[in-house]
């Protein structure tokens, strides 16, 4: 686990969980917990500009190990054993030390401000969801659990304001748009989010973003392609900024 901050508590949290580092490294050392993962590549970067340009109301934790073997974003008490965050019991501390550190950032906010506005968890994802709009889909998916991790305000729906505004099309679930209950739905939060809103009650808001392949890829910087990633890059740090 890293963590990237700076010395002044941060307003906004900004996990990565399955950008961690390549699976050779670990692969003669740990017991993996699955036979092969998808990478959520490129997200990191994505975080330390958010991080760069939000600065100094944001901070960066970051899963280092690759999900084949520690996937922090799982219920270690789930009842199917293949679905728990790892299989070798040694990394039951990096878990730990994981969601430890972002609990710590986030009592280290409340204590100086009486709460904190947001905890972004950032993903990557292949596919579109069956919800998606045609034909493009979504260029970015917010998860909140059909809003039950929003316990103050409406954070989800101003970052996905500004995103539209941007000119991205964004899924933020809402009373018309919610998945169904019951629905099984990976872009609709997960355990990180939703144990955070849980346990953290000076927490506002905790969010998945799921961010589509292109605006992840490294690319020359005059592609139309980027550009449209440093826009939605800083249409999310404006918002954090504005917390």
């Amino acid at each position: 686990m890293l963590a990237v901050r700076r010395p002044t508590p941060p307003r906004c949290v900004i996990a990565v969980q399955h950008d961690g580092v390549t699976e050779s490294l670990f692969e003669h050392e740990y017991e993996a917990r699955t036979e092969s993962t998808k990478k959520d590549l490129g997200v990191m970067p994505i975080a330390m500009e958010i991080f760069r340009k939000a600065d100094p109301r944001a901070a960066v934790v970051w899963n280092q190990i690759p999900r084949r073997f520690l996937d922090t974003n799982r219920d270690p008490e789930d009842r199917l054993v293949w679905k728990r965050p790892f299989r070798d019991s040694r990394l039951a501390q990096e878990f730990e030390r994981f969601h430890a550190a972002i609990d710590g950032l986030i009592e280290e906010s409340v204590a100086a401000y009486g709460h904190m506005p947001v905890l972004i968890d950032l993903h990557g994802f292949a596919d579109q969801p069956r919800y998606a709009s045609k034909p493009h889909g979504y260029d970015a998916i917010l998860g909140t659990g059909n809003g039950t991790t929003i316990r103050r305000g409406d954070f989800d729906r101003k970052i996905a304001n500004r995103l539209e505004q941007a000119g991205f099309c964004v899924f933020c679930p809402g009373t018309e748009t919610a998945i169904p209950d019951g629905t099984p739905d990976c872009y609709n939060g997960g355990y990180l989010v939703r144990r955070a809103a849980k346990s953290n009650h000076g927490l506002d808001a905790a969010i998945q973003i799921e961010i589509a392949p292109y605006l992840r890829k490294r690319m020359p910087e005059e592609t139309s392609d980027n550009e449209k990633r440093v826009v939605f890059v800083d249409a999310i740090a404006r918002t954090i900024a504005d917390a």
